[in-house]
C-alpha cells in the first residue's frame, strides 16, 4: 500500500517523469499538432539521409548507416509519442478449462 511518505514509482522511466507533470504533455500535444514540427522533423531526417549517402563507404559502412537511420527513426517516434501514454498488450484470452478426462 502506497502512503504519503513512499514515491510513487520506485524508478521511474523519463517518459514517466515526463507524463507526471500535466503541462509538460499538454504542451508537447499542442507542440506535436504543429505542422511545422512534423515538416522540419521530415526535413531534418533527409538531410541526415543524405549526408548519410555522402560518405563513402563499404558494406559493412552501409550495414550501419542502416543502423543509424533505424535510430534517428527510433528517436523520432519517440519524441513524437512521448506525451501519449504507453499502450498496452492486448492480453491473449483465457483457454477453456479442459476436460482431461473426456
Amino acid at each position: 500500500m502506497q502512503t504519503p511518505s513512499t514515491p510513487k514509482y520506485v524508478n521511474p522511466s523519463p517518459r514517466v517523469r515526463f507524463q507526471d507533470v500535466k503541462q509538460y504533455v499538454s504542451e508537447h500535444r499542442a507542440l506535436m499538432e504543429d505542422p511545422r514540427v512534423q515538416r522540419a522533423m521530415d526535413y531534418a531526417f533527409l538531410e541526415y539521409q543524405r549526408q548519410l549517402c555522402d560518405l563513402k563507404v563499404d558494406g559493412n559502412g552501409a550495414a550501419a548507416n542502416h543502423f543509424r537511420m533505424l535510430g534517428a527513426m527510433e528517436f523520432m517516434t519517440t519524441f513524437l509519442l512521448l506525451g501519449e501514454p504507453a499502450l498496452q498488450s492486448p492480453k491473449a484470452p483465457e483457454a477453456p478449462a479442459l476436460n482431461h478426462r473426456a
